[in-house]
């Protein structure tokens, strides 16, 4: 487990210290003032869950410090504002998904989850729906086949791929999200 923090460190360090080069999803960096509601309408529920899982790796004590110094990017071990808005953003998919759960496996590309890194986000979507939600069996041997091949797609990646989707999240630490968590840390 402490290699796995290690490689976890090395990359994230390595992501994240060199100037990133923003996602084409991910809204720039401003120096104008944003209203907390409109700066996290800006990212998808994927970006935010990303930056959620990010923060959630890198605040644990022994790998903060030295992440923080490294990456000249403040990790914050607090991010209940985060997560509030990720379960809010999720609430919408969630809603999407139980609309009509085929066209939102086929918008989301459940089958290229695990290049785009966002198997475990789709996958916690998934889990807060109920089977018995579904009215035709079609929609229930269908819900449970999604959920079963997301979880195995979870379970299945390596570290090798946990690495490679810490070092797609280099648009967090030149982001307005992270400047406004970490003002909201301080006060």
């Amino acid at each position: 487990m402490r290699r796995f923090g290690y490689f976890l460190l090395v990359f994230a360090v390595n992501a994240c210290s060199s100037r990133p080069t923003l996602s084409e999803q991910s809204p720039p960096a401003s120096s104008s003032i944003v209203e907390p509601e409109d700066l996290f309408k800006r990212y998808t529920y994927f970006e935010l869950f990303a930056a959620g899982e990010l923060l959630d790796q890198l605040a644990q004590p022994p790998i903060q410090a030295e992440a923080e110094r490294a990456m000249g990017c403040r990790i914050l071990p607090d991010t209940r504002i985060l997560k509030t808005k990720i379960e809010r953003s999720a609430d919408t998919e969630r809603l999407a998904y139980q609309e009509n759960p085929i066209k939102y496996q086929r918008s989301r590309g459940f089958d290229q989850c695990v290049p785009n890194c966002v198997c475990v986000a789709l996958s916690a979507i998934l889990k807060q729906v109920s089977v018995n939600f579904f009215q035709g069996p079609e929609l229930r041997a269908a819900h449970r086949g999604y959920l079963r091949k997301l979880e195995i797609k979870t379970l299945r990646q390596s570290s090798q791929g946990l690495r490679s989707c810490i070092e797609r999240q280099t648009w967090f630490c030149e982001s307005d999200l992270r400047e406004y968590l970490a003002k909201s840390t301080v006060e």
